[in-house]
């Protein structure tokens, strides 16, 4: 795929800058993080984070570590895309 950015770095070659620790104890029982006005909310542990971020189409979402989570805010502020491997649903409607 050409339009894949290898993990981790960013559109310039750099690697992304780290995110922030906020708390290490957040919503959801697990560290908090903070990156480029995203918030990053983990569970105990880290392993599965929540994004929260308004106007990201995975605003709300919980999935992966902080380090894809980043790189996920990176591509989305750089280019306001996705990678070609992530797929957005629209929630059904009842």
């Amino acid at each position: 795929m050409t339009d894949a950015l290898p993990l981790p770095h960013r559109l310039d070659g750099r690697r992304p800058d780290p995110e922030k620790l906020v708390t290490a104890t957040g919503p959801l029982g697990g560290p908090s993080y903070e990156h480029r006005g995203a918030q990053i909310d983990c569970n105990p542990g880290g392993h599965v984070c929540r994004l929260k971020m308004e106007g990201h189409p995975l605003d709300g979402s919980s999935f992966g570590v902080p380090g894809t989570i980043v790189y996920l805010v990176d591509l989305w502020l750089d280019q306001q895309r996705l990678p070609p491997w992530i797929k957005v649903v629209p929630p059904r409607k009842p």
